[in-house]
């Protein structure tokens, strides 16, 4: 494959790297691969900001930067537009975060956009009672994350999406009129939103396709992952759609294909629930060592909770405190406080929260509860080099108004020795009975 590189630095894969405006024609490539942020190298150092905060040229003003600069993005796409439609080829366009452009005003005072959609090619597309127009009909939102879910693992670039996805995104991409876009072409990955971060849209005997920035992934890495994908995108755009007739003209043997492709995807489909499965069932376990080494506050409060459910307990969130819930079973009820502390052991001001919300339990709602504090602190060192996790005065506090003071390292071993019902029932009989810093002394 002959292979274009336009502002997007990969090594090792064989491809030309070139600028936008030295690089030769992209109609002579069978793929180009394309980050939209090169355009701004036109006229970023010539244009000025002005107080509404818009980039802006003036036409007569500028020595001629702006009709070259329409003139070269002209010329460019019309060439993308021939790759696509005539050559059968693909264009790869990196997701960014779409940038403010500028503004090039005309001599009569009106003016005219340059941005990121101004090289995309200009396509009027009408399919099963939608219509969409490029680059009128879509839309990129500035949007970062490594939350992308529903990859397509039957698209040739799935390796690809796979292997960098740690390096998340920078933007989304929609329609202006909330047309969905699966119905143009295969949106092969969304953010837990449900906005597409991949989309493959068929242009053409060949294929354009927006993938995710992947912001600081390595050059040769990138290489390496697109490197097969591109090549059974190429292949796959050879084989164009055709009138709805052509498919009367089958071959012999043909049938075997089409019955090996259906096995197959059936296999793909239950292949990818296995996979599901396997990623929650991970999960739980992952979950279960935030009570060592946990991430966030968030991510120590899930960790309770399933470490709780796992010794018996209900647990339910309390609605008005996000770090605290209550844990019921038949021994009684705990109001439990899960602190997250960084960098130093917990004082009274904990105490004081967990005491705050007990008394209105008791009080206003009138059931019994016993508190429970659940803390990890220093998290960064090994439990077994971690100081300790409160201060004295939240430890004496503790024995006079009856909490139970767990370490989460503490509760984590509890749970990995995975007791028996009867000696998960004397476990939650020794919390709720508890006063001061609890170990299980089973």
């Amino acid at each position: 494959m002959r292979i274009l590189s336009v502002g997007w630095e990969i090594r090792g894969l064989g491809s030309v790297v070139e600028g936008l405006a030295d690089a030769d024609s992209f109609a002579g490539y069978d793929a180009v691969l394309l980050d939209s942020e090169c355009l701004s190298a036109l006229w970023r150092p010539y244009a000025h900001v002005e107080r509404d905060g818009t980039w802006r040229l003036y036409q007569g003003r500028d020595r001629g930067l702006s009709r070259a600069m329409e003139r070269l993005l002209a010329s460019r796409r019309a060439e993308l537009e021939a790759l696509l439609h005539r050559v059968g080829g693909v264009v790869v366009i990196r997701l960014r975060a779409p940038s403010p452009g500028v503004e090039v005003v005309l001599p009569g005072g009106a003016a005219r956009k340059v941005d990121a959609h101004s090289l995309l090619p200009h396509l009027s597309i009408t399919k099963d009672g939608h219509y969409l127009s490029l680059p009128q009909g879509i839309r990129f939102l500035p949007r970062r994350g490594t939350d992308m879910v529903d990859l397509d693992s039957t698209h040739p670039l799935s390796g690809y999406l796979e292997e960098l996805r740690e390096h998340g995104y920078e933007a989304v991409i929609g329609s202006t009129f909330g047309t969905p876009l699966e119905a143009f072409g295969d949106v092969l990955a969304r953010d837990r939103v449900g906005d597409a971060v991949a989309w493959a849209l068929p242009v053409g005997a060949g294929k354009l396709v927006f993938v995710p920035s992947f912001p600081g992934a390595d050059p040769r890495r990138t290489a390496e992952a697109l490197r097969g994908g591109l090549g059974l995108l190429s292949e796959a755009t050879l084989l164009r759609e055709g009138p709805e007739w052509l498919a009367r003209y089958s071959l012999p043997g043909e049938e075997v294909l089409d019955a090996q492709e259906e096995e197959l995807r059936v296999a793909c489909v239950e292949l990818d629930q296995q996979r599901a499965e396997l990623t929650a069932a991970r999960r739980r376990y992952d979950l279960l060592r935030a009570l060592v080494y946990p991430r966030g506050a968030r991510e120590l409060v899930q960790a309770v909770t399933a470490a709780l459910e796992r010794l018996g307990f209900t647990c339910s969130p309390r609605p008005d405190e996000p770090r605290t819930l209550e844990a019921r079973a038949a021994e009684g009820t705990l109001v439990v406080r899960v602190v997250f502390a960084p960098e130093a052991p917990i004082g009274p001001e904990e105490h004081r929260a967990l005491m705050i919300v007990l008394d209105r339990v008791r009080t206003e709602e009138r059931r019994a509860a016993q508190g429970m504090l659940v803390v990890v602190a220093e998290p960064r060192l090994e439990p077994s080099r971690r100081p300790a996790q409160w201060n004295d005065p939240v430890r004496r506090g503790a024995v006079e108004n009856d909490l139970a003071l767990v370490a989460g390292d503490v509760l984590f071993g509890v749970v990995a020795a995975d007791p028996a019902e009867d000696v998960a029932s004397k476990v939650r009989r020794s919390l709720v009975d508890a006063a001061g810093e609890w170990r299980w002394q089973g």
